[in-house]
């Protein structure tokens, strides 16, 4: 794991491109997590914090409370088979403008609590699903300042820490290791995780597709799609796609496809900004790039091909498939070029 703009968008600075929105679905769609300001479940009390993170039920098409931790509910994330529930809650100070405390929760999907770890900025999965890898980070007024990475295994309870500061991470699917990096044009490190080394990479960032073909770099407005190969810039945003806001979140769907979340900046008639949240589709084979009208968080059901959005309490689907074949005609979609 957003929109969450206010306390939390602290999460959403540092420029990662996986960030969270209290919104998860695992990679068949069938389970879908939500909690913290996108989905709002008030308990008895007066409390009006978000205090249950809710659970969809695909045979019941409805929500319920599934667990809470006591505290308001930041973010949410659920790994790719749903066996695994990550939970980021929050502890306010005496001072309301003092930044909250942030703690991360692991709880199986049978509610049990494994462990906690406070002050993470940023995790990923491994793509056995046995581990996950952290960045660990002090808030600020502004972007994180990283600390360290720990990576946490599921099955073994065990944790180790690898003494390097990063602001995006990422776990490859194709080589199956840890690549890590700095804000903006930092360079990319590679985490060997077999001999546990840490090695300089020449790659500009770290996001690489499902099968290492491509990798992109994403940085507030900024976004690079690259060839992995030869490292050579195939796409820039400033030459073919139309951004006009930071990137708030992007994702492979498989080595062709990325979805963009942004936040294009438009200006009124009295010269005054405002921000509204977009999803955009970008496909490398077609080099087409479709804009949707979901401002909502997403999630990517990839087993069947579908995008997931949540909108006034209700879950909604989106064949990718129908996205792609109504491309050519739509009014949504225009044509890219690639270098």
């Amino acid at each position: 794991m957003k929109t969450i703009i206010t306390v939390f968008i602290l999460l959403i600075l540092s420029g990662v491109a996986h960030a969270y929105e209290g919104f998860a679905a695992t990679a068949d769609g069938h389970s879908i997590v939500a909690g913290g300001a996108r989905f709002s479940y008030r308990t008895n009390s007066q409390d009006s914090d978000w205090l249950w993170l809710q659970k969809w039920s695909e045979q019941e098409d409805a929500w319920t409370p599934f667990l809470s931790t006591g505290k308001p509910i930041a973010e949410v994330e659920i790994s790719p088979s749903g066996k695994y529930i990550l939970v980021t809650d929050f502890t306010r100070k005496d001072n309301p403008n003092d930044i909250p405390d942030y703690t991360l929760h692991i709880y199986t999907s049978d509610k049990k609590h494994i462990a906690s770890f406070p002050d993470i900025c940023d995790v990923v999965f491994s793509p056995d699903e046995l581990q996950v890898a952290m960045i660990v980070g002090k808030y600020q007024d502004g972007p994180y300042i990283p600390q360290h990475i720990i990576i946490y295994n599921f099955e073994t309870k065990e944790s180790r820490t690898i003494d390097h500061e990063a602001n995006e991470i990422w776990w490859a699917h194709h080589d199956g290791n840890i690549y890590l990096k700095g804000r903006g044009f930092a360079p990319a490190y590679c985490y060997d995780v077999k001999n546990r080394e840490i090695i300089l990479t020449e790659y500009k960032g770290v996001f690489f597709s499902p099968g290492g073909t491509y990798y992109f770099n994403c940085f507030e407005d900024v976004i690079q799609i690259l060839r992995t190969k030869d490292n050579v810039c195939i796409m820039d945003n400033e030459k073919t796609l139309d951004y006009k806001g930071g990137i708030y979140k992007a994702e492979w769907f498989n080595d062709e496809i990325i979805v963009f979340r942004h936040a294009p900046k438009l200006i009124d008639e009295k010269g005054e900004a405002s921000y509204n949240f977009v999803t955009e589709i970008l496909n490398l084979s077609k080099n087409t790039a479709c804009l949707l009208p979901i401002e909502n968080p997403i999630g990517m059901d990839k087993k069947n091909e579908r995008i997931i959005y949540l909108e006034a309490g209700k879950i909604h689907f989106w064949n990718i498939q129908d996205i792609l074949s109504d491309m050519d005609k739509s009014d949504f979609c225009r044509t890219v070029t690639l270098q």
